[in-house]
Protein backbone atom coordinates (compact mmCIF):
# COMPACT_ATOMS: atom_id res chain seq x y z
CA UNK A 1 0.00 0.00 0.00
CA UNK A 2 2.64 2.18 -1.09
CA UNK A 3 1.58 6.03 -1.69
CA UNK A 4 3.32 7.84 -4.37
CA UNK A 5 3.50 11.88 -3.62
CA UNK A 6 2.17 14.33 -5.73
CA UNK A 7 4.05 16.90 -7.97
CA UNK A 8 3.15 19.47 -5.57
CA UNK A 9 3.82 17.22 -2.35
CA UNK A 10 7.59 16.73 -4.06
CA UNK A 11 7.79 20.75 -4.20
CA UNK A 12 7.29 20.66 -0.40
CA UNK A 13 10.08 19.14 1.08
CA UNK A 14 12.33 22.07 1.45
CA UNK A 15 9.55 24.06 2.87
CA UNK A 16 9.26 21.37 5.60
CA UNK A 17 12.78 21.47 6.39
CA UNK A 18 12.84 25.23 6.76
CA UNK A 19 9.50 24.83 9.38
CA UNK A 20 12.01 22.05 11.01
CA UNK A 21 14.37 24.46 12.00
CA UNK A 22 12.07 26.88 13.19
CA UNK A 23 11.16 24.64 15.52
CA UNK A 24 11.98 24.55 19.65
CA UNK A 25 13.91 21.61 20.89
CA UNK A 26 10.68 20.89 22.73
CA UNK A 27 8.79 20.47 19.60
CA UNK A 28 11.69 18.28 18.11
CA UNK A 29 11.30 15.94 21.24
CA UNK A 30 7.30 15.54 20.21
CA UNK A 31 7.47 14.52 16.60
CA UNK A 32 6.72 10.68 15.62
CA UNK A 33 8.35 9.46 12.48
CA UNK A 34 4.98 9.11 10.07
CA UNK A 35 6.40 8.33 7.05
CA UNK A 36 4.81 5.48 5.39
CA UNK A 37 7.81 4.36 3.30
CA UNK A 38 8.79 3.64 7.50
CA UNK A 39 5.92 1.03 8.22
CA UNK A 40 4.71 -2.16 7.30
CA UNK A 41 1.65 -4.43 7.45
CA UNK A 42 -0.81 -0.82 6.97
CA UNK A 43 -4.51 -1.32 7.71
CA UNK A 44 -6.98 1.45 7.25
CA UNK A 45 -8.63 1.11 10.92
CA UNK A 46 -11.08 4.37 10.78
CA UNK A 47 -11.51 7.73 9.18
CA UNK A 48 -12.32 10.75 11.45
CA UNK A 49 -14.97 12.94 10.83
CA UNK A 50 -12.73 15.75 9.95
CA UNK A 51 -11.21 13.38 7.51
CA UNK A 52 -7.93 12.12 8.90
CA UNK A 53 -7.80 8.53 8.79
CA UNK A 54 -6.08 6.62 11.36
CA UNK A 55 -4.00 2.99 10.70
CA UNK A 56 -2.94 0.28 12.29
CA UNK A 57 0.83 -0.89 11.29
CA UNK A 58 4.87 -2.01 12.57
CA UNK A 59 7.36 0.02 12.49
CA UNK A 60 10.01 -1.97 9.72
CA UNK A 61 12.24 -2.70 12.87
CA UNK A 62 9.71 -3.39 15.19
CA UNK A 63 6.83 -6.29 15.64
CA UNK A 64 4.71 -4.12 17.99
CA UNK A 65 1.83 -2.67 15.86
CA UNK A 66 0.84 0.90 16.50
CA UNK A 67 -2.08 2.84 15.61
CA UNK A 68 -1.88 6.29 14.39
CA UNK A 69 -2.00 8.57 10.80
CA UNK A 70 0.13 8.13 7.83
CA UNK A 71 2.11 11.95 6.93
CA UNK A 72 1.59 11.49 2.96
CA UNK A 73 -2.32 11.65 3.89
CA UNK A 74 -1.74 14.95 5.80
CA UNK A 75 0.67 16.57 3.24
CA UNK A 76 -2.15 15.93 0.82
CA UNK A 77 -4.58 18.12 3.09
CA UNK A 78 -4.00 21.92 3.29
CA UNK A 79 -5.40 21.72 6.37
CA UNK A 80 -2.85 19.61 8.17
CA UNK A 81 -0.10 19.95 6.17
CA UNK A 82 1.70 22.60 9.08
CA UNK A 83 1.99 19.91 10.99
CA UNK A 84 4.40 17.67 9.18
CA UNK A 85 8.33 18.37 8.65
CA UNK A 86 10.66 16.31 6.68
CA UNK A 87 13.46 14.73 9.12
CA UNK A 88 17.25 15.51 8.08
CA UNK A 89 16.99 12.07 6.65
CA UNK A 90 14.48 12.74 4.22
CA UNK A 91 11.43 10.89 5.71
CA UNK A 92 8.68 12.48 7.27
CA UNK A 93 7.79 13.17 11.07
CA UNK A 94 4.37 14.70 12.52
CA UNK A 95 3.17 16.54 15.27
CA UNK A 96 0.26 14.79 17.13
CA UNK A 97 -0.52 16.38 19.18
CA UNK A 98 -1.29 19.60 16.69
CA UNK A 99 -3.85 17.73 16.02
CA UNK A 100 -5.21 16.80 19.14
CA UNK A 101 -4.27 13.24 18.82
CA UNK A 102 -1.58 10.79 20.14
CA UNK A 103 -0.04 7.49 19.11
CA UNK A 104 -1.12 4.18 21.08
CA UNK A 105 -0.49 0.73 20.47
CA UNK A 106 -3.29 -1.67 18.59
CA UNK A 107 -3.28 -3.32 22.07
CA UNK A 108 -4.23 0.12 23.46
CA UNK A 109 -6.62 0.61 20.56
CA UNK A 110 -8.94 -2.81 20.67
CA UNK A 111 -9.27 -2.27 24.71
CA UNK A 112 -10.20 1.65 24.31
CA UNK A 113 -10.92 2.17 20.95
CA UNK A 114 -11.24 6.18 19.86
CA UNK A 115 -10.23 7.26 23.65
CA UNK A 116 -6.57 5.59 23.12
CA UNK A 117 -5.51 8.21 20.53
CA UNK A 118 -7.29 11.46 21.99
CA UNK A 119 -5.40 14.05 24.22
CA UNK A 120 -6.77 15.57 27.04
CA UNK A 121 -9.51 18.14 25.81
CA UNK A 122 -7.94 21.43 25.20
CA UNK A 123 -4.44 19.70 24.21
CA UNK A 124 -4.46 19.67 19.91
CA UNK A 125 -5.36 22.33 17.63
CA UNK A 126 -8.29 20.16 16.32
CA UNK A 127 -10.07 17.87 18.42
CA UNK A 128 -10.80 14.18 16.74
CA UNK A 129 -14.65 13.98 15.71
CA UNK A 130 -16.36 10.71 16.12
CA UNK A 131 -15.02 7.59 13.92
CA UNK A 132 -17.27 7.84 10.68
CA UNK A 133 -15.68 4.00 9.06
CA UNK A 134 -14.07 1.54 11.17
CA UNK A 135 -12.07 -1.45 10.30
CA UNK A 136 -10.34 -4.54 11.71
CA UNK A 137 -6.43 -4.35 12.36
CA UNK A 138 -3.55 -6.96 12.12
Amino acid sequence: MQKQLTPQQKKQPQKLLNQKKQLTPQQKKQLQQSDIRLKRDIVHLATLANGIKLYSFRYLWSDTAQVGVMAQDLLADPAWREAVVLEPDGFYAFDYARLGLRMATFAEWQARGLASVELAPGRGSLAPMPVAHAQRGP
